[in-house]
């Protein structure tokens, strides 16, 4: 009491001596204030309680006297344990239900225990549980335990559990610990429970879209497990009353309805611009069944309108480009949106780039892009030097060159629109940005800028890894076209490929190689120019003319040297390796009859020679006994 009395003493001591007070009078109430919350705290620390402090009452009755009659917190872990459990048990209803699932629960989970044993636990958590499971999948703690139950119960199990929830779906998808048993009722449920859960949901769209954790599960249910005809309907709330109101018509898809219904178009449009709008943000724009309102909007609505839902949407487009219709709907953004529209778009796609070139559906995003920006000048330093920055990590994507994402966007660069590997599929995706109003300059010229901005990496990267993406299978096919269809000076590159072929009988020559060799093909012909010049040729030549003969007695590699001697469309290489084959005739006739690489290309030197004659060509493939593979026929 002495040491708490100096304490306020000195404290308030201090205190008056740094406030200048302006008069006598205020610092004489300064001091009686000061003189007040002394006696307080002298007050408090003696214990004596008179009574006259504000809050209390009672002779002797003090805060000093409760504390010391507060119990001792035991200093034992056990002690500790069983007063934790006596407090939750005053403090918590159906503490002994929760106590008593949980270690059921325990029990039924373990690795050691039998199906049999666990549908016995799973029956008892049920029974104890019996018309209080509702209450109970609320807490934290015993959410995972009707979890559990549903997922490893018997039929009856689950229809057991399903039936006390079912009138309450829509407060179990709000509630953080609950919201995980609606999807284990989608997930491990029979048709009907999904039936009831989708219906649930009827009339809440909006309120559930906008809802933190609630949205989450709205999307698993439309995207995974609802059925066409529920899909429509709970659209319907997003497409307004005057769609929904219809129900002989609601089975129709919306562009199919406002055909057939040209008059009610505007209340539609209307009404839907209204409904989405407020939904444009970060936490709403990855959810399926808005993007797909989105992208339905943008097919019906009037161009102005078009224009200002895009505006609306260009800061959120780039999270929604993971999902198919979220991807459609960024295109219909580059291909309907403004120039200013256009760059807010790119420059939200920026920090981005090279993961939506290896995402199924976004890539389609950027070809889209690449398609109809004029601004070729914004579209490389923003995008393409985010692709040549990231090239060596996107050529090692698994999708990569294999289903096509950023495969395709590379190739779309450097061979548009080419049926060898785009589906018609795709390329009618795609056409239907052409001849849009916002794209004026032209296409062969846009293409052109944006191969010549591409070219410098792709062909920096194939001259430094030629040695793996020439034996990478599909890989391959970018050599192949960087050599063909890129904008510079490939000649590094060509030698850089050439330098592959090694000694005559090295297994680990790119000309003995299954994939290699036919890429070499494949770079040969690709490269024939019309002036007679096939610079892939003829650095081919002149790294094997030393030992073309010793090259011409392999299969594999022979097949290459045919393919040069009559698919280059070079007569420098073809003269050349005529008069070098001659002198060799006789042992690549002898090697012949072991080596089909080798009698094709006798047969191919005769034929050539022939045609210089003025006689009937010989098919190439008159050597086998019946035609081989595409690959091998050199025509």
């Amino acid at each position: 009491a002495a040491a708490s009395l100096l304490c306020t003493g000195t404290y308030a001591h201090t205190r008056s001596s740094l406030v200048t007070m302006p008069s006598e009078g205020k610092r004489a109430g300064v001091g009686e204030h000061q003189g007040k919350k002394r006696s307080k705290s002298e007050r408090s620390s003696s214990g004596g309680g008179s009574g006259d402090t504000k809050g209390k009452s009672g002779a002797g009755g003090s805060s000093g006297d409760k504390k010391r009659s507060k119990a001792p917190v035991p200093q034992d872990h056990r002690e500790q344990k069983e007063l934790r459990k006596r407090r939750r048990a005053e403090s918590t209803t159906q503490y002994d239900l929760t106590q008593t699932v949980k270690a059921l629960w325990e029990k039924a989970r373990h690795r050691t225990t039998t199906k049999p044993e666990r549908s016995e636990a799973i029956t008892e958590i049920i029974k104890a549980a019996k018309g209080q499971i509702l209450s109970v999948v609320f807490k934290h703690d015993c959410a995972r335990v009707i979890q559990f139950c549903f997922k490893h119960g018997s039929a009856e199990h689950k229809a057991a559990i399903f039936e006390e929830c079912k009138e309450s779906i829509v407060e179990l998808m709000k509630n953080k610990y609950s919201k995980f048993l609606v999807p284990r009722f989608l997930q491990f449920g029979t048709k009907a429970h999904r039936d009831v859960i989708i219906q649930a949901m009827y009339g809440q769209v909006r309120k559930l879209a906008k809802h933190k954790t609630a949205s989450e599960i709205l999307s698993t249910a439309f995207c995974d497990y609802a059925t066409s005809a529920q899909k429509r309907m709970l659209l319907a709330e997003l497409y307004g009353p005057t769609y929904a109101l219809f129900k002989s018509e609601a089975g129709k898809p919306l562009k199919q309805f406002l055909e057939d219904e040209p008059d009610k178009r505007d209340a539609v449009v209307r009404h839907m611009k209204e409904t989405l709008t407020p939904l444009l943000d970060r936490s709403t724009a990855s959810q399926f069944i808005l993007q797909q309102a989105l992208l339905d909007y943008l097919s019906v609505a009037p161009s102005d309108a078009c224009g200002e839902m895009i505006d609306a949407a260009k800061e959120v487009a780039v999270e929604m480009v993971h999902t198919k219709p979220g991807a459609r709907f960024a295109m219909h953004c580059f291909w309907q949106g403004s120039a200013k529209d256009r760059k807010a778009l790119i420059k939200s796609f920026k920090p981005y780039v090279a993961q939506i070139a290896k995402e199924e559906h976004g890539h389609m995003t950027l070809l889209a892009l690449f398609d109809s920006v004029d601004d070729t000048v914004l579209v490389k330093k923003s995008v393409i030097s985010e692709l040549a920055g990231n090239v060596e990590d996107l050529v090692a994507d698994k999708f990569g060159l294999k289903v096509g994402q950023k495969g395709r966007r590379r190739r779309w660069l450097l061979v548009p629109r080419s049926p060898k590997y785009f589906s018609p599929d795709i390329v009618k995706v795609l056409a239907q940005g052409d001849n849009n109003p916002h794209s004026k300059k032209d296409a062969d010229v846009r293409r052109r800028e944006l191969r010549t901005a591409i070219s410098p990496s792709l062909l920096e990267f194939v001259k430094t890894h030629a040695e793996t993406l020439c034996a990478g299978g599909q890989q391959s096919q970018l050599v192949q076209e960087v050599c063909a269809s890129s904008a510079g000076d490939r000649a590094e590159v060509y030698a850089a490929v050439a330098a592959l072929c090694k000694q005559p009988g090295d297994e680990t020559s790119v000309l003995e190689d299954p994939a290699g060799h036919r890429m070499l093909k494949a770079c040969v012909t690709a490269c024939a120019e019309n002036e007679g010049n096939n610079p892939m040729a003829r650095a081919l030549l002149e790294r094997l003319e030393p030992d073309l003969a010793a090259w011409a007695c392999h299969s594999r590699p022979a097949f290459v040297l045919a393919k040069m001697l009559e698919g280059s469309g070079d007569e420098h290489v073809a003269a050349t390796m005529r008069k070098t084959l001659k002198a060799a005739l006789k042992k690549l006739k002898a090697a012949a009859d072991g080596s089909k690489g080798t009698a094709l290309l006798v047969k191919v030197r005769a034929s050539y020679l022939q045609r210089g004659c003025g006689a009937e060509v010989i098919p190439f493939y008159s050597i086998f006994s019946s035609p081989p593979h595409t690959h091998t026929i050199l025509q």
